[in-house]
């Protein structure tokens, strides 16, 4: 067995990565309480195949699954209860340690795979989308702690619900951002939500020509003959 293969995942992100791609393009369309919970279900999949595709490692397992527990219970308690912006925030913040801890795993499991396959490209993928949630989750805790932050947010909708329709329009914002598309339909108005935004736009561009380089040179090496 390889250095890579003892160091990485070995589950494969196929399922993680049509998750996140379900959860992006289906929640602008969900506006009903039942969509709602559906939406909740699909995020709680993302959750648990992210768990699966980091399971091959025990340590791994142990410490992904010490934080997707309480994220799951702590995100239908939010979505069921509507609770207080106090317990909204600590529920993002939860969610946050674990989008953080699976991207840094990803991200080594990309960058420092000897070969490029097809499980590679997903997992490059399925990172970057990660990334976009985590940010949005940050604006999210932002905007709960200084209502306003953010221009053209809509006014007159229910804020404390985990996926609420705000935190649409915020992961919006975020992947725009991360893309450095930026219609400019949204607009950060206070100095935290200025840095965190120009920070993810420089994180999405570095990933990208990181990412690139990285296949390059896994293309450029020279192929050992058996």
């Amino acid at each position: 067995m390889t250095r890579n293969q003892n160091l990485f995942p070995g589950r494969g992100f196929q399922s993680l990565l049509l998750f996140l791609l379900s959860f992006i393009l289906l929640g602008p369309t969900i506006r009903t309480h039942i969509g709602g919970i559906l939406l909740i279900a699909l995020f709680t999949l993302i959750l648990l195949s992210a768990v699966y595709s980091l399971s091959e490692r025990r340590a791994t397992l142990i410490a992904v699954s010490f934080l997707a527990v309480p994220s799951i219970a702590l995100n239908w308690i939010a979505t069921l209860y509507h609770p207080s912006h106090w317990f909204m925030s600590v529920t993002y913040f939860i969610n946050i340690l674990f989008l953080l801890y699976v991207i840094v795993i990803i991200i080594k499991y990309v960058f420092f795979s000897g070969k490029i396959h097809p499980d590679l490209l997903f997992g490059a993928l399925s990172g970057y989308l990660l990334i976009a949630i985590l940010w949005a989750m940050f604006y999210a805790i932002l905007e709960n702690m200084t209502p306003g932050s953010f221009a053209e947010l809509m006014s007159g909708v229910p804020e404390n619900d985990f996926l609420s329709r705000k935190f649409e329009v915020l992961l919006y914002y975020s992947l725009i951002t991360l893309t450095t598309l930026g219609y400019g339909d949204i607009t950060p108005l206070t100095p935290l939500a200025k840095s965190l935004s120009a920070l993810e736009a420089v994180i999405g561009q570095f990933y990208i020509a990181i990412l690139v380089a990285g296949l390059v040179g896994i293309l450029s090496r020279p192929k050992i003959s058996k």
